[in-house]
């Protein structure tokens, strides 16, 4: 999926006022419905700032602008699926250029406040310092002196679902814990609609789903059938690594029948490295006994544990499969 196509899901969803306001309200009030929908606007993120010493060009993932008639709000949020200890810097760049874009076209003593979120999305908790001043190497007395800049991370896994009111922010909030959590019973029983689905399977890392929910006709989707797809595409593409592997060998054998035995093992060598991950992400670290006995399988067997790793709880389960 090209980042392009990437964007435009993020943006479709986000952008939409009464996803961004309900988002708002969980994160800054609880719930409450302090933003309403009405109010925001969206904001012109393509920001470019030069004067005679430099020139700076940024865009948010998406920003919006709180409008009540007596003040306004920019409200940027920025999506990453990992730590990044540049965000501090990122941040206050972002910020700044947001204030100095200010200066330049309003001409006038006070600003708009500007508030910028990101928005975490990845498998694990965020590890990356989330202060300026954090990333300084000098003495504490020094750093005391310097201005600080914090950011904001929302860890999207760590969100109550049920304070949403949006419907569709509850999906995508629970979908994505689901998935993280490799609960396969609570996704057998989890019905979204297409824009929620889309976007769980852009936060997740699974792009080649966007294209497949867009071509289904219906306008729910059913998580644990799309879990399955994103199964099948691994295996699909563990495959065609494994013969890309395998031509190579035997091409550079320079023997036939080299050749015919290098696919083979390249292609099986290519899935025994999907199965290992997909088990690592259910069942976390393996031992010794489990890695040389999925070493051991051939294709038809990796195929039978592929279908089966819903199924897959515990390593007493992938033994029971190779019996």
């Amino acid at each position: 999926m090209s980042v392009l196509k990437k964007d435009h899901v993020m943006r479709d969803f986000f952008g939409h006022p009464g996803h961004f306001a309900d988002f708002l309200n969980v994160l800054f009030f609880d719930g409450q419905k302090v933003v309403d929908a009405s109010y925001l606007f969206p904001y012109q993120n393509d920001k470019t700032y030069a004067d005679y010493h430099f020139s700076i060009e940024k865009r948010n993932d998406i920003t919006m602008k709180w409008d009540t008639g007596f003040w306004q709000i920019l409200i940027n949020m920025e999506a990453q699926s990992q730590s990044d200890y540049t965000m501090t810097s990122r941040i206050l760049l972002y910020d700044a250029l947001n204030y100095a874009l200010q200066d330049k076209h309003q001409k006038g003593c006070r600003f708009m406040l500007v508030i910028s979120l990101v928005l975490y999305h990845g498998e694990g908790k965020w590890k990356a310092l989330t202060s300026l001043m954090d990333r300084i190497e000098a003495p504490e007395y020094l750093k005391r002196l310097g201005n600080d800049w914090k950011i904001r991370v929302v860890d999207l896994k760590e969100l109550d679902y049920r304070l949403f009111r949006n419907q569709e922010n509850r999906q995508l909030i629970k979908g994505l814990q689901l998935i993280w959590k490799k609960n396969v019973a609570g996704l057998q029983n989890m019905v979204v609609t297409k824009g929620v689905a889309k976007v769980l399977a852009t936060l997740t890392g699974q792009e080649e789903l966007v294209e497949i929910i867009e071509k289904e006709g219906e306008e729910k989707v059913e998580m644990y059938s799309l879990w399955k797809d994103a199964i099948h595409i691994g295996m699909e593409d563990g495959r065609k690594k494994g013969k890309e592997e395998g031509i190579k060998t035997g091409r550079e054998a320079g023997i036939k029948e080299g050749m015919k035995e290098g696919i083979k093992t390249g292609r099986r060598e290519g899935q025994q490295m999907l199965i290992l991950n997909l088990l690592q992400n259910v069942l976390g670290q393996l031992t010794p006994e489990i890695k040389k006995r999925i070493q051991q399988c051939d294709e038809h067997m990796l195929q039978v544990i592929g279908m089966h790793i819903h199924q897959i709880h515990n390593e007493q389960d992938v033994l029971k499969l190779l019996m």
